[in-house]
């Protein structure tokens, strides 16, 4: 395998690459609480603007266990140079392939390997092949993977990325729903009603099927979309702890999910979905990450209460 090799049993181009060192002077790792059930999301003051400096997060089990948060890199250097600088790797492949890091190695039964994104997108190219651009979100995530997990071609943990800057390149405009219109106009995000691949999309769900093509063709076919949410009616299910199969959630309202919304990621394109089994319910989705943009860190989808509470993150143990 090399480094642009495919998750080839699931057939998507998630290259297999390790992550960096970071923002952890003692080298242990700790559990993620961006999403708590029963929390709310409260923060003064208006969204800070984008950051030009690139930074790097690595995790275990979809996000789950936070092993580098927050890291500052260097941009101008492939992804793979910044985890060379950064901690020890080990490789298989010729060099190509990221073994193993942190006590997290390659593995066959079960089926787990380091994984990449960058601004939430994971690439049709591999890290050596990557050069990091100024304000890019760079995260690795050591999981299992195999035909029953999703592939989670996008996910929402680096929101308000892929808007801002994107993947391969930044969108020269949005399309996009209040409240979370105004976030991105914050961010520098050129906002406007005119048709666009890169789209925010907030709604009760049989309102966003019928409007949006690309959700409708994730719902309607969502192991091809690597979805890790289900809504159906008034029903909503999230993949279970360590990409299990779908679980229903009690109580749940919506869902904050992303779909690509070309065939590929090197085409360009991501929507942003915020579904509710109402618009009720979507709204106070939206309207929590609207306030707290930090509840998505570090998540690849999240489920969200009638009132805008998160209630469970997939991937992650039901609470």
């Amino acid at each position: 395998m090399h480094v642009k090799s495919v998750c080839g049993s699931i057939g998507l181009m998630m290259v297999m690459i390790l992550g960096g060192c970071a923002r952890v002077s003692d080298g242990t790792s700790r559990s993620t609480t961006s999403v708590s059930p029963g929390s709310t999301a409260t923060v003064a003051g208006p969204v800070a603007l984008p950051e030009s400096e690139p930074r790097q997060r690595i995790s275990e089990g979809y996000g789950a266990t936070v092993l580098v948060d927050d890291q500052p890199v260097a941009p101008g250097r492939s992804a793979m140079d910044v985890l060379r600088a950064s901690t020890p790797v080990e490789t298989a492949y010729g060099g190509g392939f990221v073994a193993g890091m942190y006590g997290r190695v390659s593995s066959t039964k079960p089926r787990r390997d380091w994984m990449y994104f960058v601004n939430g997108v994971a690439p049709g190219v591999g890290a050596a092949d990557y050069t990091v651009r100024p304000g890019d979100r760079i995260w690795w995530d050591f999981r299992r993977w195999d035909d029953t997990t999703p592939t989670l071609p996008v996910i929402v943990g680096s929101w308000p990325e892929p808007f801002v800057h994107g993947y391969p390149a930044a969108p020269e405009s949005v399309q996009a729903d209040a409240p979370l219109d105004a976030v991105l106009s914050r961010q520098g995000v050129r906002v406007s009603s005119r048709p666009s691949s890169w789209r925010v999309i907030v709604g009760a769900n049989a309102d966003l099927v019928a409007r949006d093509a690309a959700w409708r063709r994730a719902l309607a076919d969502p192991t091809a979309a690597g979805l890790p949410v289900r809504i159906d009616g008034g029903a909503i299910s999230v993949m279970a702890v360590d990409g299990g199969r779908m679980r229903p959630v009690a109580g749940a309202g919506a869902v904050a999910a992303m779909v690509l919304s070309n065939a590929g990621p090197e085409q360009g394109g991501v929507v942003f979905v915020v579904a509710g089994v109402d618009r009720s319910a979507a709204i106070a989705a939206a309207r929590a990450i609207a306030a707290g943009p930090a509840l998505l860190a570090g998540q690849v989808a999240v489920v969200f209460d009638r009132t805008g509470r998160p209630l469970a993150s997939a991937g992650h143990a039901a609470p």
